[in-house]
């Protein structure tokens, strides 16, 4: 297909030749693809033959100033390492290259002209034994930046980039937790997540089995991140701030094998609830737990503190390492696939339960990639991470965007307080922040904000809720942070869809949430029809591309709600899209509500309050907060001669939610606004209740 006259972009579309680009038909067996200067494919695959529709063709000949856009797929030389001819893996047959063109070969980077620019995404099959890219004269080809993506980002696993980093900066500071006096090179730090990973494979964890972490941000954390990834283990990520019986739910309902937790925080008691959940730990031996309730649940790690009965001290975890050789632990690595589930992250659910989004390797490498480039991170870059490590916020942009990146992650504290972020920012001298508005709110107030040395600071993403201009403003010009980014996504995005960029006129930095990532597509649709909406008009924001999660596990029907047969998973956001191709967050379909940066579903909470023997009928909101975005409040309605107090109700909460869930408004009422037909009309009581609680301005406060 000569097109090197005109062309336009074809989205995911599956092409064959010129006339059949349109309809995405694959009708030849063998073609060349030459291309015109700067044309684009975004997530196109141009496939050999239509029986074989995962296999894409051999080869695609570049012009000068060819870009590439994620999804599209090369093949280049697997056997002559000097050539610079492609390989049709299809065909077994060679193709003779044109004058510009490069060989492409696997290595440690992808080599970059000035002419030629390569988007994550892409699948680079090359030369296993050269470490370098060749043009068409057998000269190496040099990157302009740090572009890590030998075999494409989306190829490849998180040890690959670990790999890389530590061969570029082996002694820089990788982790920082201040506050424990704990900090480790890369180098150090890869060596401890070895000595975790063989202690897993010790007790038998393999590919595919479930590992739940139930703990604050802790130095073991980011090491059981790193090691469960190396051996194929999906790491399930557990809030916290859950109870007894959220706890029990996700290790029944995720299947999980293993769990290591804290002893406790504040006051929380992660072992008495653990005890409570499963009480045949009791008697149990370490790693060989029999629960009649979990019977998938064999290991218990204890992270800190002294073991409970039936668990491993942390201590006792990592002697298990020596019954396991690293040549062992490299030969499970190798087995090990860019599209295999490595985390499973809970997220608000529909019918009181949440839902656990499956992220593969290449969903959030590559999210983490764009979100360091959208900030212009450099391995000179110290990044501050208060936000929960349990959260996409911080094992995806924060520590994965540390090892694409070569970034220093500084961790300033179990969870956020404002005092101890300022003080790192201060002292390991971060040039990145990370939070949710209610963060930054925080910190541009607290006492200790004006002796603070913030001069480091550059940049950062601001995200979790919706994002106050206002406060924008002050962070960008007031704290230093002049680069400042609005990230917009979810946690089944991977998690970020859109995400402003440092060079951006500070209108739109402060008034969208940018533009969308590369390798991603975004339409704007009526809710209604699912007809795509032109610019300026406000709909459903639909998602699609390399971000998107493989589904919930284990609800199928669950995940062809969120996502349809096209691909597109359906946010509930209700968005536009400006001419200029930013976006702005106009509302939200889905009942949700967003408190400081955590998601709650009202459902939820209206199922544990209807557990309460006076509660005849009740029905939760959200309603605006200056701090926190939302606050969760309940409208209740009690039985014939039944009554309870506020505190009595907060109280019968508290026993069996977290904290954040817990209603912090509370109306008692007789009945609820409703339409003709009988239904609840939320949107009215959200109205009715900013009027009685005198929250207009709050509810008037313009975000992006």
């Amino acid at each position: 297909a000569d097109m090197t006259t005109n062309t336009e972009s074809y989205a995911g579309k599956v092409s064959a030749s010129s006339n059949e680009l349109n309809n995405g038909n694959a009708g030849l067996r063998e073609y060349t693809v030459m291309t015109p200067t700067k044309a684009t494919f975004s997530g196109s695959y141009f496939f050999a033959s239509p029986g074989k529709p995962t296999q894409p063709l051999g080869f695609i000949s570049a012009d000068i100033e060819w870009v590439n856009y994620a999804g599209t797929r090369f093949y280049a030389n697997d056997f002559d390492q000097e050539s610079a001819d492609y390989y049709d893996d299809l065909n077994n047959t060679m193709k003779s290259t044109y004058k510009n063109n490069f060989n492409i070969r696997l290595g440690s980077e992808i080599k970059l002209t000035s002419n030629w620019m390569a988007r994550a995404g892409t699948a680079y099959y090359g030369s296993p034994y050269k470490n370098e890219f060749a043009d068409g004269n057998g000269t190496t080809l040099v990157t302009p930046s740090r572009f890590i993506v030998s075999g494409g980002i989306g190829y490849r696993t998180n040890k690959y980039f670990l790999d890389f980093t530590i061969s570029t900066a082996t002694n820089q500071d990788a982790v920082v937790f201040p506050h424990l006096d704990w900090r480790a090179t890369w180098s150090e730090f890869d060596r401890q997540v070895d000595q975790v990973a063989r202690s897993l494979l010790a007790l038998g964890f393999r590919r595919g089995d479930h590992f739940g972490i139930w703990a604050t941000n802790i130095p073991a954390w980011v090491l059981l991140q790193f090691a469960t990834a190396r051996i194929g283990v999906v790491l399930v990520t557990i809030n916290p701030s859950y109870r007894t019986e959220e706890l029990s739910f996700v290790i029944g309902q995720a299947d999980l094998k293993g769990l290591a937790l804290i002893d406790h925080y504040k006051t929380t008691h992660y072992f008495e609830s653990l005890q409570e959940a499963i009480p045949e730990l009791e008697g149990c031996v370490p790693g060989k737990i029999s629960s009649s309730k979990f019977p998938n649940l064999k290991t218990v790690i204890c992270l800190r503190g002294d073991a409970i009965e039936g668990g491993f001290s942390w201590e006792e975890f990592l002697k298990l390492a020596d019954r396991v050789s690293i040549e062992s632990l490299r030969s499970v690595e190798r087995e090990l696939h860019c599209s295999d589930p490595i985390n499973i992250q809970y997220t608000s659910g529909t019918t009181g339960s949440p839902k656990g989004a499956m992220l593969s390797h290449r969903n959030i490498l590559l999210n983490a990639y764009h979100a360091g480039q959208g900030q212009a991170f450099t391995p000179s870059d110290r990044l501050c991470v208060p936000v929960p490590l349990y959260h996409c916020f911080g094992c995806v942009l924060g520590t994965l965007c540390g090892i694409v990146h070569a970034v220093t992650m500084v961790f300033p504290a179990e969870t956020f307080q404002a005092a101890q972020t300022l003080l790192a920012i201060d002292k390991e001298k971060c040039t990145a922040v990370y939070g949710v508005p209610t963060m930054f709110i925080a910190m541009l107030e607290h006492s200790d904000y004006p002796s603070r040395d913030l001069r480091s600071l550059r940049t950062g993403i601001m995200a979790g809720s919706p994002c106050p201009i206002e406060l924008m403003r002050k962070v960008t010009e007031q704290m230093g942070a002049w680069q400042m980014t609005i990230g917009y996504g979810q946690t089944e995005a991977s998690p970020l869809i859109t995400q402003t960029r440092i060079d951006d006129p500070i209108d739109l930095r402060v008034g969208t949430v940018g533009r969308v990532l590369d390798g991603v597509e975004v339409k704007i649709v009526d809710p209604a029809t699912s007809q795509t909406l032109g610019f300026n008009e406000s709909g459903e924001l639909c998602a699609r591309g390399h971000n998107v999660m493989s589904g919930y596990y284990k609800m199928s029907e669950k995940t062809s709600q969120a996502i349809d047969a096209e691909g597109w998973l359906h946010t509930g956001d209700v968005a536009l899209q400006e001419p200029n191709g930013y976006f702005r967050i106009t509302g939200r379909i889905k009942d949700l509500v967003i408190r400081g940066g955590e998601n709650i579903f009202p459902r939820e909470i209206e199922e544990v309050l209807y557990r309460h023997p006076a509660i005849k009928e009740v029905q939760v909101i959200g309603v605006p907060d200056r701090k926190f975005g939302e606050e969760v409040m309940a409208w209740v309605s009690f039985r014939q001669g039944c009554q309870a107090t506020i505190e009595e109700l907060k109280a019968f909460c508290k026993e069996r939610l977290a904290y954040f869930k817990v209603p912090h408004y509370w109306k008692f009422t007789d009945q609820f606004p409703t339409t003709v037909t009988g239904k609840i009309q939320k949107f009215r009581m959200r109205e009715i209740s900013i009027q009685e609680l005198g929250l207009q301005a709050v509810a008037d406060i313009e975000t992006a």
